[in-house]
């Protein structure tokens, strides 16, 4: 049971490299600029060190558990796996709170920049089909 804690909550922080095709469309960087695009890198940023932190919180974590197998024998290994439990917990409350949210805002930054590479191909590819209406 708490290693299965554990590994949903690491998979949960590999969640902004699902933004990776995002990052590295040139066309989408070019779209942020100035303060826009310092604000940008500031969140990837703070999202990168946030998951190395909340990875080591549930490392450690797992240690502490990670030589056991098995239903509790004593009151004290129950107490024990109650207070890991309650630290697991703790981490997944902070990564709601903290991570998650930067998570979406920054995806949803990325997205719209996405939209507005998109419309612009529209356009483009508008005006061109425009041309060749003309040109015939």
């Amino acid at each position: 049971m708490l290693n299965k804690q554990h590994d949903v909550m690491m998979h949960a922080l590999h969640t902004p490299n699902l933004l990776a095709p995002l990052l590295q469309d040139k066309r989408i960087d070019q779209k942020f600029q100035g303060e826009e695009r310092v604000k940008i890198a500031q969140d990837l940023t703070i999202l990168g060190k946030d998951a190395l932190y909340f990875a080591q919180e549930l490392n450690e974590i797992q240690a502490k558990h990670a030589d056991k197998t098995g239903e509790p024998k004593t009151p004290d290994e129950r107490m024990e796996i109650i207070m890991i439990d309650q630290d697991y917990k703790r981490v997944y409350s902070d990564i709601e709170t903290v991570f998650n949210p930067t998570v979406l805002s920054t995806s949803a930054k990325l997205e719209r920049k996405r939209d507005e590479v998109t419309e612009d191909q529209k356009k483009i590819l508008a005006s061109l089909t425009k041309q060749d209406a003309k040109e015939e």
